[in-house]
């Protein structure tokens, strides 16, 4: 999960594991420890890591439902406390004897 490097990243962390603690289909006791790292400094966004434990018997397609009601879970209430979750960002640098770059933007949103 990346945010941007602007949010606070204890208070992200701290969101998720609310999360992971209220989720009936998880497991927390001695030894299953579900955790938030910090994994990564991308170019755009500071990465976390989210580890947790699966209560499934049919691994597979119970394991992966189980992944992404969580990363839906997170990215709702992560968007809602007000964290960006910001895409790569690309810089453009001109060369030579190049001054502008003919820019259009197109705000037509549907």
């Amino acid at each position: 999960m990346g945010i941007a490097y602007e949010d606070d990243i204890d208070g992200a962390k701290k969101v998720i594991m609310d999360i992971l603690k209220s989720d009936k289909d998880l497991i927390s006791d001695e030894l299953h420890e579900n955790f938030v790292v910090e994994n990564e400094l991308a170019t755009s966004t500071v990465n976390l890591k989210v580890l947790f434990w699966a209560d499934t018997i049919d691994f597979r397609k119970a394991a992966l439902i189980t992944r992404g009601k969580i990363i839906n879970k997170v990215k709702k209430e992560l968007i809602s406390k007000g964290y960006s979750l910001p895409s790569d960002i690309q810089e453009l640098t001109l060369y030579g004897s190049q001054q502008e770059i003919p820019i259009s933007i197109n705000n037509n949103q549907k």
